[in-house]
């Protein structure tokens, strides 16, 4: 039974032998010339349809965020301008 380093750079041969595979067999799919600019009527409906609505008892507060609730007297201040 090998090390567990014998284990790690075998696997890491793997891993970059099937990336070289992967990088040699890459087929890039570029669209026609007049495909790739769109007026932008045609681009806005798509989106507007990406938008997902959820329940609202499926978000789940996360402990530790960054944003942080305005006192009144702070948001009335935020309101003068």
């Amino acid at each position: 039974m090998g090390s567990y380093a014998d284990h790690f750079k075998n696997l890491t041969k793997q891993v970059m032998e099937k990336t070289r595979l992967e990088k040699e067999n890459f087929q890039p799919q570029i669209e026609p010339k007049e495909n790739q600019f769109k007026p932008l009527s045609e681009i806005k409906p798509k989106i507007d349809n990406d938008i997902d609505l959820i329940n609202i008892d499926k978000l789940i507060p996360f402990k530790d965020h960054p944003f942080k609730l305005y006192d009144k007297e702070k948001q009335e201040e935020g309101r003068k301008y």
